[in-house]
């Protein structure tokens, strides 16, 4: 499963004030690149580029495995994930992550599938849990299992010296 995010509606709903906007930014991604190092996922966020900055083509950023996009001259990061997703051969594998209802509709009409911002956050919060959930199982011992194991090897430890 891919995930593109609509990367603007992701800030502005974890954030009141978005002011200095460029720290923000990357605060939403810094903390998404940490999380995707806790879980596995095929993760691109798309940002409107700056007019005075853009180019013909996207701008592309890869850390680790989240892909930053800044979205090409003349389109809006929306459009341009509507453009990206009519050459995905597999549409029904990519969920658009937007709380933008016109957004959602368009990319239903793609056949890919949606999550709001809130939805996408609680699946995230969800994974890493699980994540760490199971790490702990593999490495953490009760007191029991180790006083079990402790007894094991003295009685192992006694009888050798017979």
């Amino acid at each position: 499963m891919h995930y593109y995010i609509d990367g603007y509606n992701l800030l502005f709903r974890i954030f009141e004030d978005v002011d200095p906007l460029r720290e923000k930014r990357e605060t939403v991604i810094e903390t998404l690149q940490s999380t995707l190092s806790d879980v596995k996922l095929k993760l691109s966020i798309v940002f409107d580029s700056r007019f005075e900055l853009s180019e013909d083509f996207p701008s592309r950023l890869s850390r680790g495995s989240l892909e930053i996009i800044y979205s090409p001259k003349g389109l809006c990061a929306d459009k341009y994930i509507i453009e990206l997703l009519s050459f995905v051969k597999h549409p029904k594998a990519t969920t658009v992550v937007t709380s933008d209802n016109h957004l959602a509709l368009e990319v239903k009409s793609l056949g890919a599938q949606t999550k709001s911002i809130d939805e996408f956050l609680e699946y995230l919060g969800r994974k890493r849990d699980a994540k760490f959930r199971k790490d702990e199982k593999l490495t953490s011992e009760s007191s029991y299992d180790f006083d079990r194991l402790l007894n094991a090897f003295e009685k192992k430890l006694h009888e050798d010296d017979k």
